[in-house]
């Protein structure tokens, strides 16, 4: 008698839980950015960024705004500064592809969704970039987790530094594509990396991305010869990975070209539109620098405690550059196992971005300084410090990866386990005697010890020597943890989520710091007098001049107030020129009642503080947006303008100062005498500015804006001169008569990036759309 067994059924996963199982870190990783920002996520606020405030929600909103207003882009910027181009001198993320979170949501919510899902992202193409090594789940997992949460990340967010979140995030990406590319080769992954390039660049953080390159380029020459596919296979195959990594870098300056192209011929321009023109002095380029007391507090952030406490030698310092005790530790034990291709360059890598970041402390900042191209345009060398939360993160992911699959031997294990709770013992050390450490650290580190710097060192030893305990801790736990790996496998299997929990403890009571929700009617409601302004400025167009600390940067223009003052890195240099001039004194200088740089601005009011309450100066003679001129003086020398406007015998209401002597149409002069013409309207629409003037005689049309090359003016399809004035200002000759001029701007070097970065697009997905067919026939 025979008896069979029944057929075993299996049931198909709903789609769902495939989705999750597949997915399964992602989602985790998903969970805990909910938890670490669910103040924000949930309460509705403004996630605070001490530059974005000023800076990015100005430029955020002003182009939300004008974008839903005018549907096309802004290319000019009148609120601050006098005026300067937008796409051109570069207003943040524009071109970036998160930035349609902008448009969903209000500006400031849109800002904060861009930023919180880039911290996602990190850990994500973290764990992408370990899978391309072919690491297990849980040390891919861990090291994800570690890139994720490094406050050398998460802290420029209260820094306000989104480009350098979006580059630190997408650099992992960047260089898992290329080590997939090198491995299993074809030339779809190398597209795949160039859009990649690209979409890094259009970061707006150009600095950052040139920094990733760097890496991205010595990672390819590593593959090329050592743990790649094409390192052991023949010479043809070489070139073509060299002509695949050639087309990758060639399609992510393409794809870029939109932004890069007119913000490199801004800076470049042999005229020297902006302030970053000129190349820097060293001093210059190598400030905000590491310095060794940061260098500690890569061991112990507390120790110079930023942002709460800081008392290093940079004026003062918004960010963190710590990466986690634990992930030190197992980057040590990653090299100490094991010194293949790979770990020696994560480890050269770190060792680089440190040494470079402490600018002047080391010779390697000065030597790229003084080799290596557009470093000294450059300022800031530890924005290359992403590098080295980048290989820490990923050297621990190999020392999980050991641990799971080949732990050693107990001795090996004991070694581990002592080195780290020898390292432990010593910074509790330090702890418990702070006071002793920080003489010495006065004694011997140099630097200029002030009387304010030494009280701020004091007032941070109570919080180090907390911070230094728990640290050690965090050290000692996780040592004697690696030191059980070699038990069983439940024991083996349960290292990474022990490890796991004690670096999120460590990176997560670090990230909450630079983490804070406000009220966002504080920075988009105005209040008070910028109430008053605003209403004003919506009939009426003039500048304020403010002087009074919070107005001064870029706070006025979100609500639609002009300030003949502001902050942006690329600045117009004629402007910077005129209004850094002794004679101008930054544009409040007088002469008798007048002011007349003021005036020449169109500066309506002055915005003080007599007694802690904000009011407003009027500025009685005030010229207007618009005016017309019949008197002129020419100075051939553009340095002699602040002298002559601060004459007290020179009124630059009847006389304009110019470059060159204005032509009328080829007409005679006639005789100069007073203004009998007058303009009749104005508009800004768009992108362009309509003026109805009427003039007797031969005048200037005096536009109150920044002279820039790429306005131009045009009365019909006539194109009119447009003349700089007062060293800053635009000028246009008119002829008598009645006129309708329309001012327009044109930027070529903008045109031609986006038609450039559109072709890149359309021809990058047809070759990848044949590439994949053309494999699938072959299959």
């Amino acid at each position: 008698m025979s008896s069979s067994r029944p057929p075993v059924v299996r049931f198909a996963r709903p789609p769902v839980v495939r989705f999750a199982v597949k997915f399964r870190v992602e989602l985790l990783f998903a969970l805990l950015i909910v938890v670490l920002f669910r103040e924000y996520l949930f309460g509705g606020g403004l996630l605070y960024g001490t530059d974005s405030i000023p800076g990015g929600l100005f430029f955020r909103g002003f182009l939300v705004e004008f974008v839903r207003e005018y549907h096309e882009l802004p290319r000019w910027n009148p609120f601050i500064l006098g005026g300067l181009p937008f796409l051109d001198a570069t207003h943040g993320d524009t071109f970036f592809p998160s930035s349609v979170l902008q448009f969903l949501f209000p500006v400031h919510r849109g800002m904060g969704h861009k930023l919180v899902l880039h911290v996602f992202l990190a850990g994500a193409f973290m764990v992408f970039y370990l899978r391309s090594l072919r690491m297990r789940t849980a040390a891919a997992a861990f090291g994800g987790l570690v890139y994720m949460l490094s406050p050398i990340l998460v802290s420029y967010i209260f820094a306000g530094q989104d480009g350098k979140i979006y580059v630190t995030s997408l650099a992992p990406l960047v260089f898992g594509l290329l080590e997939r590319a090198m491995a299993r080769g074809g030339m779809v992954r190398f597209l795949g990396l160039g859009l990649a390039i690209g979409v890094t660049i259009l970061s707006a953080q150009i600095q950052m991305a040139y920094h990733c390159m760097w890496v991205l380029g010595a990672l390819f020459v590593l593959r090329l010869f050592r743990g790649s596919s094409v390192a052991e296979a023949s010479a043809p195959s070489k070139g073509r990975a060299c002509a695949g990594f050639a087309l990758a870098i060639v399609v992510g300056l393409l794809v870029a070209a939109v932004q890069l192209l007119p913000a490199v011929s801004y800076v470049k321009h042999p005229a020297g539109f902006s302030v970053r023109s000129e190349k820097t002095d060293y001093e210059h380029a190598s400030s905000w620098s590491l310095h060794p007391e940061e260098v500690a507090s890569m061991i112990v952030p507390e120790f110079c405690d930023a942002p709460n406490g800081y008392w290093g030698r940079n004026p003062f310092k918004l960010n963190s550059d710590y990466a986690g005790i634990l992930t030190l530790y197992l980057a040590v034990l990653a090299i100490a196992r094991r010194r293949d291709a790979t770990r020696l360059f994560l480890a050269g890598t770190a060792v680089f971005a440190v040494a470079y970041s402490l600018g002047g402390h080391t010779p390697l900042h000065p030597l790229f300084y003084r080799v290596v191209p557009q470093v000294k345009l450059f300022r800031a060398p530890p924005l290359v410090m992403f590098a080295a939360a980048f290989s820490l993160a990923a050297l621990s992911a190999h020392a999980i990866q050991d641990l799971l699959e080949r732990p050693g031997d107990r001795r090996a294990l004991r070694t581990s386990m002592a080195w780290g709770v020898g390292a432990a013992a010593l910074i509790a050390l330090a702890g418990v005697f702070a006071e002793e450490v920080a003489g010495l650290w006065s004694r011997y580190a140099g630097g200029d010890w002030t009387e304010e710097r030494m009280r701020a060192l004091e007032a941070s030893l109570p919080a180090f020597r907390r911070a230094a305990l728990l640290v050690a801790g965090i050290l000692g736990a996780g040592a004697v943890a690696v030191g059980q790996a070699g038990g069983g496998g439940s024991t083996r299997r349960l290292l990474p989520w022990v490890l796991g929990v004690l670096v999120f403890a460590d990176l997560w009571r670090i990230d909450t710091d630079f983490i804070r929700v406000e009220d966002p009617a504080i920075w988009t409601e105005p209040q008070g007098v910028a109430k008053l302004l605003a209403e004003e400025s919506r009939s009426e167009k003039f500048r304020v001049m403010p002087v009074v600390p919070g107005t001064m940067a870029n706070e006025l223009g979100y609500h639609g107030i002009e300030s003949a003052l502001g902050f942006h890195d690329n600045e117009l240099a004629w402007y910077r020129e005129l209004r850094s001039a002794p004679e101008a004194g930054n544009l409040l200088a007088q002469v008798g009642e007048s002011f007349p740089f003021l005036r020449v601005l169109n500066t309506k009011f002055v915005l003080f503080a007599p007694e802690g309450a904000p009011k407003l100066w009027p500025v009685s003679d005030s010229l207007g947006r618009f005016r017309l001129v019949e008197d002129w003086e020419v100075l051939a020398d553009q340095r002699a303008v602040p002298a002559r406007l601060a004459d007290p015998e020179f009124d630059p209401a009847v006389t304009v100062l110019l470059e060159e002597e204005p032509e009328f149409a080829g007409l005679p002069t006639a005789a100069r005498g007073d203004t009998s013409g007058r303009v009749t309207r104005y508009e800004y629409r768009g992108n362009e500015i309509f003026v109805d003037v009427y003039a007797e005689r031969n005048s200037l049309l005096v536009h109150s804006e920044n002279w820039f090359p790429y306005w131009h003016a045009f009365e019909g399809d006539r194109e009119l001169p447009l003349l700089r004035a007062y060293g800053t200002v635009r000028a246009i000759p008119i002829t008598p008569g009645t006129h309708k001029i329309r001012l327009a701007f044109h930027s070529a070097p903008y045109e031609a990036g986006k038609w450039i970065t559109l072709a890149t697009l359309f021809l990058t997905g047809v070759a990848a759309a044949a590439t994949v067919r053309r494999r699938g026939r072959s299959a």
